[in-house]
Order: C-alpha cells, then structure tokens, then sequence
C-alpha cells in the first residue's frame, strides 16, 4: 500500500513506477525498448529495497527511484526529480545538479 502526498492510500503499481522512470529517461539516447528495460532495473531495485515493508510512502518510492537514477543516468535523475520535488525555478534545477556534481567527485 502507497500513502500518497495528501494521505490517500492506495495499491502499489508498479507500471505507474516504470512509466514515470521511462518519461524521465525518454530520449536519452536509447530506443522505447532499452528505456523500458531500464524502467524495469529500477522498478526491481526500489521494489527490493522498500519491498519488507507492508505501507510506504509516494516519498520513500521518490526517494529509491532518485537515489537509482543518480547512479545510472544523471539527466534522467534530475528529471525524475523536477516532477516529484516540483522544481518551480531554475534554481531548484541547479540544486539538484550541484548535488549530483558532488556525488561525482565521491
């Protein structure tokens, strides 16, 4: 079960999951059938790392989902992050990609 921002609950979905990593990664040079083999990747790794756990949160799901796209494709991290954090000015996006920048440096 999924505690959504405004406390609505509902059913886990994962094809909600990999369809919002595959809008994030679209058009990163991959074809509709290696965007959705990444979607998946992730979707399994969320899935493993929050999977024990009976209720989670739309953030935690958010949380896993950007915490995987950062290790694997920074631009479609960032993107994933604008929609779920609701980026509303640039410098909500260099936030984001200072971090990122640092991670690089780890």
């Amino acid at each position: 079960m999924v505690v959504k921002r405004d406390d609505r609950r509902e059913p886990y979905d994962r094809t909600k999951m990999e369809r919002s990593i595959g809008v994030a990664s679209k058009g990163r040079g991959t074809g509709d059938a290696q965007v959705h083999d990444f979607a998946t990747q992730v979707a399994d790794i969320v899935e493993h790392t929050l999977g024990s756990q009976a209720m989670v949160t739309s953030g935690q799901i958010a949380a896993e989902v950007i915490r995987a796209l950062r290790a694997a494709d920074h631009i479609a991290a960032i993107r994933y992050a604008s929609t779920f954090k609701r980026f509303s000015a640039v410098e909500d996006y260099e936030i984001e990609a200072l971090g990122l920048r640092g991670l690089k440096s780890l």
